[in-house]
């Protein structure tokens, strides 16, 4: 598909369940993918979405996954997708490849890179959808508190390790990132339109 492999001037584009590789240099799709399968994918059904981490073990062979999201577009009581799909941007034609969740669905969920090469999933919500409450009501409820890793050479359904459970429910805007020590560094959750000190998901 990317001539000679080399993806310098290309970019990958996905929204919802589309996908299209991209010549931004001629400013022209290069390849459409089939439409991802499984629920939606884009805000306020927001999906956790990443580049697979690149190993020279297999020529930094580059592929995308994408978790979670929801079924059907619906605030307040629609459960998230327990699905993930992946796909090998290095292959002449690529496919989706679809796995669980690691049978946490979750909407809103953050991705974080570790240092030996595992993907960390966690926090969002297993209900609902992104936003600010409504009339009192929570858009998201249900908090996903268990991380799940991601270990991308284990075959399929084997993937997923869930970790011990978090104790502070990180909704709307929550954020994690990677430290220089390594640690994964957690902050923040605020469903709420204005700051609210108290109540059931207060802002973090």
């Amino acid at each position: 598909m990317i001539p000679n492999g080399v993806w310098q001037g290309y970019y990958f584009i996905f929204a919802n369940k589309a996908s299209v590789i991209y010549d931004f240099a001629k400013n022209v799709p290069v390849k459409a993918l089939p439409e991802a399968p499984g629920g939606i994918r884009s805000y306020p059904c927001t999906a956790g979405a990443t580049l697979l981490p690149l190993d020279y073990r297999n020529n930094y062979n580059p592929e995308f996954l994408v978790c979670g999201g929801q079924a059907v577009f619906n605030q307040f009581t629609n459960p998230a997708e327990n699905s993930c799909v992946r796909t090998n941007l290095g292959s002449p034609d690529p496919t989706w490849e679809a796995d669980d969740f690691g049978g946490i669905p979750r909407v809103m969920p953050d991705v974080v890179h570790l240092a030996d090469g595992h993907v960390l999933f966690m926090n969002g919500g297993q209900v609902g959808q992104a936003g600010y409450n409504e009339g009192g009501k929570f858009l998201s409820d249900k908090p996903a508190f268990t991380p799940l890793l991601y270990d991308m050479s284990q075959p399929l359904k084997q993937r997923w390790t869930p970790l011990t459970p978090a104790t502070i429910p990180r909704m709307y805007h929550s954020v994690a990132t990677i430290i220089p020590d390594g640690s994964v560094w957690v902050a923040g959750s605020n469903p709420n339109d204005n700051y609210n000190p108290g109540g059931v998901y207060p802002t973090e």
